[in-house]
């Protein structure tokens, strides 16, 4: 039985895990995610000429072998990667990225393995 449930937006396929286990919160949605990336940009700045920006949490998935690969999660703190895609003289390249943690209402944001910002979502509720 596939536990895996595809949904299409626009035209990029979306995979996500489909059981009945809660979500430790709800970072997964797409308003909690939005605030993350706004967060972060007003901490460090938006960059111009973004094509895409890609916000990846470490959740705990199974590969198509049955490996069950664990959650990134430390004491409630969700791991996750945020990067930024811009376009420069029609060159696509990543512009930013940066390591977080996130327990759905702060963003502990890490350089070079180190701790640089902790930062409080703005409308996490």
């Amino acid at each position: 039985m596939n536990d895996m449930l595809e949904a299409n937006t626009g035209n990029k396929a979306v995979h996500q895990s489909y059981n009945n286990k809660e979500e430790s919160s709800n970072l997964n949605g797409t308003e909690t995610q939005q605030q993350i990336i706004n967060t972060i940009y007003s901490h460090y700045g938006k960059p111009s000429n973004i094509i895409e920006e890609k916000l990846t949490l470490y959740k705990d998935y199974s590969t198509p072998a049955g490996y069950k690969v664990p959650d990134w999660n430390e004491e409630g703190w969700q791991r996750g990667r945020l990067s930024i895609y811009v376009c420069e003289n029609r060159i696509t390249r990543i512009s930013d990225s940066w390591f977080f943690h996130t327990d759905g209402f702060s963003v502990k944001i890490f350089i070079n393995g180190q701790l640089d910002a902790k930062l409080e979502i703005a409308g996490a509720t």
